[in-house]
Formats: structure tokens, sequence, C-alpha cells
């Protein structure tokens, strides 16, 4: 027969260690979420100095200069360009009653597959976990023809590259002055 008459660490009062290594891990997790947006947000404060400034546009010498213009600022500005797109994209997706009923549904689709651990049973069959994937996406790109979201995932694209191609094409390849360096470094050393 097992003892029970000793009584239990957390009868105490006292938190077990699991508990206080897991609390100490989600503070450092939280700091580090806090970092990062804080360096995430000072990096497009200065590339947006440059982003937006008339100075640095010109029209491009040659062919070979407006590729090396737009695959630079390309590289260069993809966050803020990431940041024109989002909404964008989600204006276009939720412009139609379908668009929205087939993003939902792809949402939870995967909410759910990516969460459960063991393997899912789809209709019928069973899927192990490492196969999620290989049902996951063709069942996606079925819904996304059946709800229309290819053909607006493809319109949010263009209507992207009409936005943002002139930038690329126009603005000089991205030089960093003194001060954005000195930012950024600093900005490097605190993270």
């Amino acid at each position: 027969m097992a003892d029970f008459s000793a009584p239990l660490p957390q009868a105490g009062g006292a938190a077990p260690a699991d508990d206080a290594g897991a609390t100490s891990a989600s503070m450092c997790a939280k700091a580090l979420d806090r970092n990062e947006w804080r360096s995430a947000f000072t990096r497009v404060k200065v590339l947006s100095r440059s982003f937006f400034d008339p100075r640095e546009f010109s029209r491009p010498a040659s062919q070979a200069d407006w590729l090396e213009r737009v695959s630079v600022n390309a590289a260069h500005f993809k966050m803020l360009y990431a940041l024109i797109f989002l909404p964008v994209l989600v204006h276009t997706m939720l412009s139609s009653m379908s668009l929205r009923l087939g993003s939902c549904v792809l949402v939870v689709l995967w909410g759910y597959a990516l969460r459960t651990t063991g393997p899912l049973n789809v209709f019928g069959l069973e899927v192990s976990a490492g196969q999620k994937l290989y049902v996951l996406v063709p069942v996606s790109v079925v819904i996304g023809l059946l709800t229309g979201m290819i053909n607006a995932l493809v319109y949010a694209t263009v209507i992207f590259a009409c936005v943002t191609m002139p930038h690329m094409s126009f603005h000089e390849p991205a030089r960093l002055d003194a001060l954005d360096a000195l930012e950024l470094q600093t900005l490097s050393e605190g993270s």
C-alpha cells in the first residue's frame, strides 16, 4: 500500500519547480516578444524615412539598372511591402460572402489539423500525423477553387504589383545613411 500521510509539495503553498521554470520561461518569452515587436517597429520607422523620400526617386538608366533596383528594393523594403500587401489581401478576401466563408473554412480546417497531435479521420480514412500536409494542401486548393479564393489571391497580387512596382522601379537602390546605420546598430545590440 502507498503511504499517503506525507503532504504534497504543492500543499504547502510553494509552487512546484516545474511551474516556476515555466513561469520564468513564459516571462522571458513575453519580454522577447516585446523586444521583437520593438525591433520590428524601429526597423519600419527607419526604412520608412527612405521609402517615402521623394529625393531618392529617379528614372533607371537601363534595363540592367531597372532589374537591380527592383531586386534590391524588394529585398530591402520587404517588410514595408508586406505591410502594403496585407490590407489589400484582407480587403480582397473579405469582399464577398463566398470568400469569407472559404477563409473561415480554411482557418478552421488548418487550425484543427495543426492542433491535433494524433491521426485525423478524413471521410472515413485515417491520416497519420506525418501525412496531414499531403491531405490539407489539395483540400485547401479545392476549397479555394470552389469559393473563388484563387482568383481573389491573383487579383490581390496584381493590385499589389500595380501599386509597388513603380516604387521598386523608380526608387534608387536603398542606401542607409550614418544615422540609420547607427540606429539599426543600437537596435541589434539591445536585443
